[in-house]
């Protein structure tokens, strides 16, 4: 005898649903019989919702008998309660042939009514009719029904297909969004619930799942769920990191067995995909992670630390030393960069190696430490050129030692990683460095000492002085616009390297330069104090004073200059509610006149009880430079980007104060000088009656303990950076060049070193008066005094020449309107082919000059110049940020030949 099925409220629902329209006929008290048995614990008690157009709800009563008495009995019982529109719905196993007539005839449709498990799917979900896979499977029918969620399936009309229905199941069963199911999904399904949901599932219903899973979503899905039934899925993840050494083709054999061992009764196919699908999951992840700390961060580093655990277990430490995601890799290959460090070359080769590991994205500050290591010794390994003067030393701070001193500091503070011979080598490199710079500051301070007493803007030996940086550099600048000239008081060399690259990155922005090729540099008042240096900076001669001093200063030294000014001070830049800047200060940028304005954030952070910070600088983290910047910029003005002194940081190496008499600062006092201090006397020393000594060794100070200090001879104190930021190309003045980041950043702080050469070009001299005329032409009688020179060779032709000069370009020019001079697209070419092929659209700007006044246009005529017949010689790249020649491809194109 057939055993009686389970019959469910649902299912009573869906065949009363499914015969309404004969219960409708049947408007007072109606007896159902249907073939079964009432479901355990399902409500005996509902209402049934009536169709549209009809009458209301009808209240159903069920009840399971197992006899036809039971079954006679429990209606007339119903007939008694007065129900009068009632359903009364009994199940039952007896045989029909048992039900006398009379009962026949009080029950609906006269018989016993079965539950077909189809039917009530397709009313259960609305449709018309179903894929006929979907009722071919009878597990599925069965899961649906038993999976509906207590809302009842969505209703979708139409034919319910097989996939519609699986995608449903496997929402409910495994409370996933599975329109949206992806492999990236079912891994993270296996971290969480879905071990406890698939467990709870028959078998039968597990293998339909992965069946159509596998069939969806390839054979990695097939391992998935191949570990959770296993118990293993939340390992998944970090068995598949494991498993991504199956694609090594040097891995050992018995490396390979031992992987596999991990992966037991699961092809290999599988796992291989599985693997291959973890580690694209991964790379997402940690893209998506970024350096800043989020729980995607800390979930990428559980799960490789957990695959570190398995790898070892498995004995496979040793063979998967080469992976680029186990952090055992990552740190074997820190601390093979850190005993390469003597050999800058071994250890450039690590670096890049350290790179290619998948955790350089995520560790970036342990990347960063270990970059700034290898720049370090890079530059140690380098010639030690010495101080021949003092504008050669302020020169070199500026455009080499301000790296070296933002290296020094990053790599002070140590690697998070606490890795003893990373530690131990980061150490001794930071020694060796502090010990060179210190030799520096020592030969520099005793050319300071000969220097000061005789030096004025006519006999500065090509060093610009601070009280002139104002009329050499400012007041060429007022064309159509007006300079802003904004001093970040404090601001080192290390500091404003910083802030230089980050603008140079910036696409608004060009910096300039009145010196070829180089960033300008001035020499502090002394001691290199605020109330010294800032007012000369500011008045545009050797003077001390306060606020009130800079500012009459400020407005006279451009009254001089035919101009109006405003200088501001930073408790007068910020505005009130809703105002980011003080609407006075908003009102002269707007406006004709020169504006100034001084921002300490800097300086404010060399106070005591300030450890630790001011050793990374970046535009924001400096109150209202965005602001100012972006204004400036709107109002088409350039802008002064200056200090008036430097700084050193506290290091921790001074036992204490040093003893001090008479006048005193932290980093200046009168009196005697002794071992690692300089005197110094002439006018521009502003204190002591002309008379000072300054510490040069950065552990000297005379006060108590703060996070830095300034005054002293250092080269990091005296040396005073200078940047001019143009809003475009047409600001230039005349005889003044644009400054590319490549040419900010010294050869051995990039990847691919170069020497270094020194640049030796003077500073130029503030105007005094109007120069003599020189005639033209060769002097009356230099044929008596030099011989007639054999004329020289001409040089070869560069590659951005040949290019220019070939019939093909002149074919390209043909059709191109108003194309720049082919100079200048020589010029280009052969700049980036010089820089390897790339270059920032800033180093582009700098190049073509005025040319590309209009960058987008520029590089745009220059693709329809360079591509030709569309191939992509000249590219943009980078989200726009870089442009690529494609030097082979250039040759190719237009029949150069090989170099």
């Amino acid at each position: 005898m057939a055993p009686v099925p389970l019959v469910t409220r649902a299912g009573i629902e869906s065949l009363l649903t499914q015969h309404r329209a004969a219960l409708d006929k049947q408007p007072g008290q109606c007896l159902v019989l249907v073939h079964g048995r009432y479901e355990p614990g399902e409500r005996t008690e509902f209402r049934l919702k009536p169709v549209e157009g009809k009458q209301g709800e009808r209240a159903v009563r069920v009840t399971d008998q197992p006899s036809v008495l039971g079954i006679a009995a429990e209606w007339l019982d119903y007939q008694d309660t007065g129900a009068d529109s009632g359903v009364l719905v009994v199940t039952t196993g007896v045989d029909p042939a048992e039900l006398d007539w009379d009962l026949r005839g009080h029950a609906l449709d006269t018989g016993l009514l079965r539950v077909d498990p189809v039917e009530i799917l397709r009313f259960r979900f609305g449709a018309n009719r179903l894929d006929p896979r979907v009722w071919q499977s009878g597990w599925l029918v069965q899961a649906l029904l038993d999976a509906e969620p207590t809302g009842g399936w969505p209703r979708r009309g139409g034919v319910l297909t097989y996939d519609d229905a699986l995608l449903a199941l496997i929402g409910q069963r495994l409370g996933v969004d599975a329109t949206a199911l992806d492999l990236d999904r079912l891994l993270d399904w296996s971290r969480g619930t879905g071990p406890v949901r698939w467990g709870e599932l028959d078998n039968v219903e597990r293998d339909g799942i992965s069946e159509w899973l596998v069939e969806r979503l390839g054979p990695a899905a097939e391992t998935v769920l191949t570990l959770v039934s296993a118990g293993r899925g939340r390992d998944a993840l970090a068995l598949g990191v494991v498993g991504t050494a199956l694609a090594d083709p040097s891995l050992p054999r018995e490396a390979l067995v031992s992987v596999g061992g991990l992966f037991p009764g699961i092809r290999s196919d599988a796992v291989e995909a599985f693997s291959s699908a973890v580690d694209g999951t991964l790379s997402r992840w940690i893209t998506a992670a970024g350096p800043e700390e989020s729980q995607t961060r800390h979930d990428v580093l559980a799960v490789l630390e957990r695959a570190d655990e398995l790898a070892h277990q498995a004995g496979l430490g040793e063979a998967l030393s080469g992976s680029t995601l186990l952090p055992s890799a990552w740190r074997a290959r820190l601390r093979t960069l850190a005993t390469a460090l003597p050999d800058p070359k071994a250890a450039s080769l690590a670096l890049g190696e350290l790179r290619r590991h998948r955790l350089a994205d995520l560790l970036t500050d342990q990347k960063a430490t270990a970059t700034m290591a290898v720049r370090l010794a890079r530059w140690l390994a380098a010639p030690d050129p010495g101080v021949p003067s003092v504008a050669a030393g302020v020169r070199r701070q500026v455009t080499e030692w301000g790296w070296v001193d933002y290296a020094v500091a990053v790599l002070w503070a140590g690697d998070a990683a606490t890795d003893p011979v990373s530690a131990k080598a980061y150490h001794d490199l930071c020694e060796q460095a502090v010990a060179r710079r210190a030799a520096s500051d020592e030969e520099f301070s005793r050319r300071l000492a000969s220097w000061v007493p005789h030096a004025r803007a006519q006999l500065s030996e090509g060093a610009l002085l601070i009280e002139d940086v104002l009329a050499t550099v400012a007041a060429p600048l007022t064309g159509d616009a007006v300079p802003v000239v904004i001093v970040l008081d404090g601001m080192s060399a290390s500091a404003a390297v910083q802030l230089g690259d980050e603008l140079g990155r910036r696409p608004n922005w060009l910096e300039a330069t009145p010196v070829g090729g180089t960033r300008l540099s001035a020499v502090s008042a002394f001691p290199s104090i605020t109330r010294v240096s800032r007012p000369s900076l500011l008045c545009g001669k050797p003077v001390a004073g306060g606020q009130t001093t800079e500012k009459e200063g400020f407005a006279a030294f451009w009254k001089r200059h035919h101009k109006l000014a405003r200088l501001f001070h930073e408790n007068e830049v910020g505005g009130g509610a809703g105002q980011s800047l003080n609407p006075d200060l908003v009102a002269a940028l707007a406006g004709d006149e020169v504006v100034g304005v001084v921002l300490n954030t800097i300086d404010d952070t060399l106070g005591p009880g300030r450890e630790g910070d001011g050793t990374t600088w970046r535009l924001q983290d400096i109150r209202y430079l965005n602001t100012l910047l972006t204004q400036a910029r709107s109002y088409g003005r350039p802008v002064v980007l200056t200090s008036d002194h430097g700084h050193v940081l506290e290091r921790g190496r001074a036992a204490g104060p040093s003893l001090a008499t008479g006048d005193y600062g932290a980093r200046w006092r009168t009196g005697t000088a002794a071992d690692g201090e300089v005197e110094l006397r002439g006018p521009r020393v502003l204190e002591g009656d002309g008379k000072v000594v300054l510490p040069w060794r950065e552990d000297l100070r005379y006060t108590q303990k703060r996070a830095g200090y300034h005054g002293g001879a250092a080269l990091a104190e005296v040396s005073i950076p200078v940047l001019v930021l143009l809003p475009s190309v047409d600001a230039l003045p005349d005889g003044w060049a644009g400054l590319a980041s490549e040419q900010t950043t010294p050869s051995w702080w990039r990847d691919t070193p170069e020497p270094v050469t020194e640049t030796t070009t003077s500073v130029p001299k503030p105007s005094r008066k109007k120069p003599k005329s020189v005639p033209d032409g060769p002097g009356l009688f230099d044929h008596l005094l030099t011989d007639t020179p054999e004329p020289a060779p001409a040089p070869p032709r560069s590659i951005g020449q040949e290019v220019v000069k070939s019939k093909i370009f002149g074919s390209q020019k043909a059709f191109v309107r108003r194309a720049p001079d082919v100079e200048v697209i020589a010029a280009v070419i052969d700049s980036l082919v010089e820089a390897g092929g790339k270059l920032s659209l800033a180093a582009i700007a700098a190049t073509a000059g005025k040319a590309a006044r209009n960058i987008d246009g520029f590089l745009a005529t220059v693709q329809r110049l360079l591509n030709v017949e569309s191939y992509p010689v000249f590219e943009l790249i980078d989200g726009g940020r870089t442009v690529e020649l494609n030097i082979e491809l250039l040759r190719t194109q237009f029949q150069l030949g090989k170099p």
